[in-house]
């Protein structure tokens, strides 16, 4: 049975559902909220939020169908050493580069 009367409580809050009490000591209660849809830790765990930084990085493809597999790319690689088995993000970033070469090896973007 845990005393609040002279305990600390943290709360770590990244968003919603998800939340995991742990106790840490006898007088400190941590509480971590997290949110897998909105704010997942693989896309969170820098300084900036991924998705804002593939928004910034593909603004200036030339097409969509481009822009998104670049996006992909980025995607994969940005998580992969936070992912369980990297080796399978860096093969799926592959699968999209060699996409995106392809397409850009085609007219019109071909030189």
């Amino acid at each position: 049975m845990l005393s609040f009367a002279r305990c600390s409580v943290i709360v770590l809050m990244t968003g919603f559902p998800s939340i995991k009490a742990t106790s840490m000591n006898d007088h400190e209660l941590r509480i971590i909220v997290t949110d897998n849809v909105n704010h997942p830790s693989h896309y969170t765990a820098g300084k900036q939020e991924v998705i804002d930084v593939l928004e910034d990085w593909v603004q200036h493809a030339p097409d969509p169908v481009l822009g998104g597999l670049q996006w992909q790319v980025l995607k994969y690689m940005s998580r992969m050493w936070l992912k369980k088995d990297p080796a399978e993000d860096a093969a799926k970033a592959r699968w999209y580069l060699n996409r995106l070469i392809n397409k850009l090896a085609e007219a019109p973007y071909k030189e």
